[in-house]
C-alpha cells in the first residue's frame, strides 16, 4: 500500500470565511465538490471530448466507480448546466425526452399579457418560431393569466435544439436499466444529435452506464445504431486507486483542519477501491471526534474514531444488504432452464475468490457444468444477480471478474454462510468484516 504523507505537509483550503462544514466536505450520500478528484487519462480525456462539437460520449464502468460524479463535474465546467436524467427499469425513450424536456426552461416558463409578437422563452430566431409554431398548433390562446406553456410535440430532434441553445448537454444515467428496444432508440437519437447542424449550436449527448455480464454499454449502442461507428467515443472507468482514495483524504484533511495520517492507510483499505465507502468512514470519524466544520486547531482522527466510525458505517449498511440478500433468495432467476440453486451456486463460487472475486469465464464455466445448462443461459441470468442498485455482484469488464459490491455485501455473505442465518448481529457483521482484512 502506498504511503500516506501526514496531514501536517498538506497545504491548506480555506474559502472567504476559512470554514468549512463536515456535510460538505466529506459526502457519502451526494456527489462530491469540495473533495472532486480528477481521474487522471479518463478525466482529461473526457474533458477534451466534452469540448469537442458533436462527438456523442459514453462513460461505462462498475458500479459506483465515480462516472457520474466525473461526468458531471466535467460538465460543469465546461457548460452552463445539464440536462442530468436517471433512467429507472421501467422508462420508455419518450418518456425520457420529456422528462429531459421537462428541465430545459421553456417548459417551465410562466407568462403574463403574452402576445404572439412577444417571445417569452428569451430564445430568437427560428427557435422561437419552432416552439410557437408547435404550441399554436396545440391551440394555445392569449391569456392574461398566469398559465404553464403547453409542451410541443415531444421529439429527439426538439429535445436536441433546446439543448444546444441553453448549452446544456443531455446526460442520461444508468442506460443499462433501459430494455433492449428502448436502447435502440438511445442510440438512434445519439447518431440524429451528432448529424444534428443548428444556427444555435451543436447539441452534446452523453450516457453512463454500468456493463452487463451479457453486453457492454458501447458495443450494444453501436450494434443497435451501427451509423455511430467511428463516431462514439467510449471511455471505461474503473475503481478508484489508492492514490485517489488518498487525495479524498489529503483535501478533506486541508479543508477541516484534521490530521487523518495514524488511519489513512485503514481507511484506503477498508474502501476497497469504493469512493463513497472512504467518504463515508472519513465522515463518520469526524463527526465521533467532534468535528462539524473546519477545526481553529488541528484535531488528530485516531484508531478510536476509526473504528466507531466503521461500526457506525455497518449498522447504517446492513438493513440495505439484508434486504438484497432475501430478494436473491425469495426470486429465483426469470428464465426457463434457470434452477432455483442458480443463485446459491454462483455466489458460493464467487466468494470462493475472496475480495477480487473470480474470472467471468471460469464462473460462467462452472456454473453451467454444475448445474447442466448451456453457457449463454448462465451469462444471461448473472445479469439478474450483477445489477446496480439492487444486486450483490458487479462486473469489471476492464479485469473480466465478477466479485461482490463491496466488502460489506462479502462479509455478509460469508458470516450468513458460517451462522446458516440471516439473522446477523451488528457484532458479527464488524467481525466478518474485519477478518476479511486479517483484523
Amino acid at each position: 500500500m502506498s504511503k500516506i504523507k501526514s496531514s501536517s505537509e498538506e497545504d491548506k483550503l480555506e474559502s472567504s470565511s476559512g470554514k468549512y462544514e463536515l456535510r460538505a466536505v466529506f459526502t457519502p450520500s451526494s456527489l462530491p465538490d469540495k473533495t472532486f478528484v480528477e481521474r487522471g487519462e479518463v478525466g482529461d480525456r473526457l474533458e477534451r471530448y466534452l469540448k469537442m462539437r458533436g462527438a456523442p460520449i459514453c462513460l461505462s464502468g462498475p458500479y459506483q466507480s465515480g462516472k457520474t460524479t466525473l461526468v458531471l463535474a466535467k460538465a460543469k465546467k465546461i457548460f452552463e448546466d445539464c440536462i442530468h436524467i436517471t433512467c429507472k427499469e421501467i422508462s420508455t425513450f419518450d418518456e425520457l425526452l420529456f422528462e429531459a424536456l421537462n428541465e430545459l426552461e421553456p417548459y417551465h416558463l410562466k407568462q403574463r399579457n403574452s402576445s404572439a409578437s412577444k417571445n417569452p422563452f428569451g430564445i430568437s430566431g427560428g427557435l422561437f418560431g419552432f416552439l410557437r409554431a408547435q404550441w399554436e398548433s396545440r391551440g394555445y390562446k392569449e391569456t392574461n393569466k398566469e398559465e404553464r406553456v403547453v409542451e410541443p410535440r415531444i421529439t429527439s430532434r426538439a429535445l436536441a435544439k433546446f439543448s444546444a441553445a441553453a448549452n446544456r448537454p443531455l446526460v442520461l444515467d444508468d442506460i443499462q436499466k433501459l430494455s433492449s428496444s428502448e436502447l435502440g432508440k438511445v442510440a438512434n437519437a445519439m447518431r440524429e444529435w451528432q448529424t444534428t447542424g443548428l444556427d444555435v449550436g451543436t447539441p452534446k449527448f452523453v450516457v453512463i452506464g454500468s456493463d452487463k455480464v451479457s453486453f457492454s454499454i458501447p458495443d450494444l449502442l453501436l450494434q443497435k445504431a451501427p451509423d455511430l461507428h467511428n463516431r462514439l467515443v467510449d471511455f471505461s472507468l474503473s475503481l478508484m486507486t489508492e492514490d485517489e482514495l488518498h487525495e479524498i483524504i489529503r483535501l478533506g484533511s486541508s479543508l477541516l483542519n484534521v490530521d487523518f495520517s495514524s488511519v489513512a492507510n485503514q481507511i484506503i483499505e477498508y474502501s476497497s477501491k469504493h469512493p463513497g465507502i472512504c467518504h463515508h468512514l472519513c465522515y463518520h470519524a469526524c463527526s465521533i471526534a467532534g468535528v462539524e466544520s473546519t477545526s481553529d486547531s488541528r484535531i488528530r482522527i485516531g484508531p478510536d474514531h476509526l473504528e466507531r466510525a466503521l461500526d457506525e458505517f455497518l449498522t447504517s449498511c446492513s438493513t440495505a444488504i439484508k434486504y438484497a440478500f432475501k430478494k436473491i433468495d425469495e426470486n429465483p432467476v426469470p428464465l426457463d432452464g434457470i434452477p432455483a440453486a442458480f443463485n446459491r451456486t454462483v455466489l458460493d463460487k464467487v466468494a470462493s475468490g475472496g475480495m477480487e472475486g473470480i474470472s467471468n469465464k471460469d464462473l460462467v464455466s462452472y456454473v453451467g457444468v454444475a448445474h447442466e445448462i448451456d453457457e449463454t443461459q448462465v451469462i444471461g441470468a448473472l445479469d439478474f444477480l450483477v445489477d446496480g442498485e439492487t444486486g450483490v455482484l458487479i462486473f469489471d469488464n476492464d479485469t473480466g471478474s465478477i466479485r461482490f459490491k463491496d466488502p460489506m455485501h462479502f462479509a455478509y455473505y460469508r458470516q450468513r454462510k458460517a451462522i446458516s442465518s440471516e439473522e446477523i448481529k451488528k457484532k458479527e457483521l464488524a467481525s466478518a468484516f474485519l477478518e476479511i482484512f486479517g483484523k
